[in-house]
C-alpha cells in the first residue's frame, strides 16, 4: 500500500505534466487497483483460514503477480512517457494482471462459499 501512495505521489506531482491524459488515468487507474489489491493482501490474515494452505498460497500468488502486472506495467508505461521514451507495447501486459486478479478474486469466492 505504501508504494501505490508513493506511485500515486510521484506521478501526481512530478510526472503528471509530462504525460499525456490518457496516459496520466491509466497511471491513477494503476494506483487505485494496487491500492484495492493491496488492502485484500493485508487483510488476508483475516481470511486465510477459510483456505487449503495451497489454496492461500496460490490466491496470494496471483494477487501479488496481478500487482506486478497490472499497476506495475501501467507506471512503467507513465514513467517511460514522462521520460521522453515510448513504452506503449506494455500495454499488452496490463491485461494479464487483470485477468490474473479476477481469477484470484473468483477462486476466493469459490473457496469461501464452498467450504473447500
Amino acid at each position: 500500500m505504501g508504494l501505490s501512495v508513493i506511485m500515486g505521489a510521484f506521478g501526481a506531482h512530478l510526472l503528471g505534466d509530462k504525460m499525456t491524459a490518457e496516459i496520466l488515468q491509466a497511471y491513477r487507474t494503476g494506483v487505485l487497483y494496487a491500492l484495492i489489491h493491496s488492502m485484500a493482501m493485508l487483510m488476508w490474515p483475516l481470511f486465510k483460514g477459510s483456505f487449503t494452505p495451497k489454496r492461500q498460497k496460490l490466491i496470494w500468488q496471483m494477487l501479488f503477480w496481478g500487482l506486478i502486472f497490472f499497476s506495475g506495467s501501467l507506471w512503467t508505461m507513465g514513467v517511460a512517457e514522462a521520460m521522453g521514451i515510448d513504452w506503449h507495447f506494455l500495454g499488452v501486459i496490463t491485461p494479464i494482471g487483470g485477468v490474473t486478479w479476477t481469477i484470484a478474486w473468483f477462486l476466493m469466492a469459490y473457496s469461501l462459499f464452498s467450504n473447500s
